[in-house]
């Protein structure tokens, strides 16, 4: 996937030769100078490349990042979606695309944290990243978009190999939508959700069928280690049939229904409990 280039000025042409013979003297000089200037002011103006990386800036709406092999782009839309795009197609996103997220655009803040805001400064959608002195944020060859700080980097999409992260960006997006709802026992949504309600909900958003408890879905997915968690996978909580659940997000956070007291809630992984185990749907 290659970006386009053109020079600016490519189709502009100064008047024939002799165009400005029937001036003579200062006229002719003055003349010849104005045409030029027009034709320069004239010229279409192309947006230029950012190429695979910014600092702590904003990405504007419609603008992206590349990674120099030209096979991967991180297009901030202009529907307000920050979409990962790869030879095959869309591998990861924020899945923030709404009519009244138009002309959003990307921050890559001083904090560390990634912050897609609306232009009048309301926030869409947010990494929760945090980094001392924030980072560059790159488009890498191997497919994947790292946010590197002075200590490493802080922040990944994990798509590194081109593997698409769709499914689980879009379950962590749909857990982002719910949080400040209630928590109502045996609860499917949209107004209220249990915890593994609001898990096989997540899922069940993105095309992938979860079983309705905690304790069944336990059984379903991939086992993971806790260092190879990625945002996606599921929390488990309270003992060899658990009976707690939270969807990870990254920065050693949760999305879960928490309980009637909390309702659905960020928070540490180690909060709801003793962790039983972590598993992989997508």
């Amino acid at each position: 996937m290659t970006i386009p280039t053109r020079d600016p000025y490519s189709r502009a042409s100064l008047p024939p030769d002799g165009a400005f013979s029937r001036l003579r003297g200062v006229s002719a000089l003055l003349a010849a100078f104005i045409a030029i200037a027009l034709v320069l002011c004239a010229a279409p103006a192309y947006a230029q490349p950012r190429g695979d990386r910014i600092g702590v800036a904003d990405l504007a709406s419609g603008d992206w990042i590349e990674s120099p092999s030209h096979a991967y782009r991180l297009v901030m839309q202009g529907d307000g979606n920050l979409v990962l795009y790869g030879p095959a197609g869309a591998l990861w996103a924020t899945y923030t695309s709404a009519p009244e997220n138009s002309g959003a655009y990307l921050a890559n803040q001083g904090d560390g944290n990634l912050v897609i805001y609306r232009p009048d400064r309301s926030v869409v959608w947010a990494s929760r990243s945090h980094a001392a002195g924030g980072g560059t944020l790159i488009m890498q060859n191997d497919g994947n978009v790292v946010n590197y700080g002075a200590a490493g980097p802080f922040w990944s999409t994990y798509t590194n190999g081109g593997v698409s992260k769709m499914a689980a960006s879009g379950a962590v997006a749909f857990a982002r939508r719910q949080v400040g709802k209630p928590y109502v026992w045996g609860g499917n949504g949209p107004d209220a959700y249990d915890c593994s309600g609001l898990t096989s909900r997540a899922y069940a958003s993105v095309g992938v069928s979860l079983h309705r408890t905690s304790q069944s879905q336990y059984l379903q997915g991939q086992a993971v280690a806790r260092a190879a968690l990625q945002p996606g996978d599921l929390v488990f909580y309270s003992g060899a049939q658990p009976g707690h659940v939270g969807i990870y997000v990254g920065n050693d956070e949760i999305i879960n229904a928490r309980n009637t007291q909390l309702g659905i809630i960020y928070n540490h992984i180690t909060a709801p409990g003793s962790i039983t185990g972590y598993r992989r749907y997508a």
